[in-house]
């Protein structure tokens, strides 16, 4: 009965830890558990009490580094990626979420080259993706162009490359490949 006890409270307090953050990355410290199987033996060989030892957890000391200061600080590709979240608005992170065709932004219409006008378009919904289907693949060089004048509304427009997508499914549905 004893040892039922003091296993279900070597488990509780197992769970606890995890769940507190006493465990070092995914492993369990093991000198936190010789302590504990060292506490539950000492309870085992006591004479029976109706009171249960709590066991105690080992202090580990972290080690500190000093920063120098004398180095320049480096942003992280996360502060690069806050910065810009920052620089941008409500209407444009939402617009940035949506992957469209080219000629959503537009009315519909099948396109195979774009415009000025259809930069201001593009500036009012700046998305952060397109598909391309067999309508807007012409050719080589059409694509080419169309690909690289629209990344360069979008960097010019948001500041970020676009996420370009081709409805690409091998087999009859093979839109770079029949073009």
């Amino acid at each position: 009965m004893i040892m039922k006890k003091m296993i279900a409270v070597t488990l509780s307090i197992l769970m606890l830890s995890a769940i507190t953050g006493c465990v070092r990355g995914s492993v369990i410290d093991n000198d936190y558990i010789l302590n504990t199987s060292e506490i539950i033996m000492e309870e085992t060989t006591e004479t029976p009490t109706t009171e249960m030892a709590t066991p105690q957890m080992p202090t580990t000391e972290v080690p500190t580094t000093e920063v120098p200061t004398t180095e320049a600080y480096v942003p992280t590709i996360e502060d690069e990626v806050d910065a810009i979240l920052n620089e941008m608005s409500l209407h444009e992170k939402v617009c940035m979420m949506f992957v469209v065709t080219p000629g959503s932004i537009v009315e519909g219409q099948t396109i195979t080259s774009v415009d000025d006008t259809y930069k201001n378009v593009f500036a009012e919904y700046p998305v952060g993706g397109m598909i391309f289907f067999a309508g807007n693949l012409v050719d080589r060089e059409q694509t080419k162009s169309l690909l690289g004048t629209l990344q360069t509304y979008s960097i010019e427009i948001s500041g970020l490359p676009l996420f370009a997508c081709v409805d690409e499914e091998g087999g009859r549905v093979a839109r770079i490949g029949n073009n």
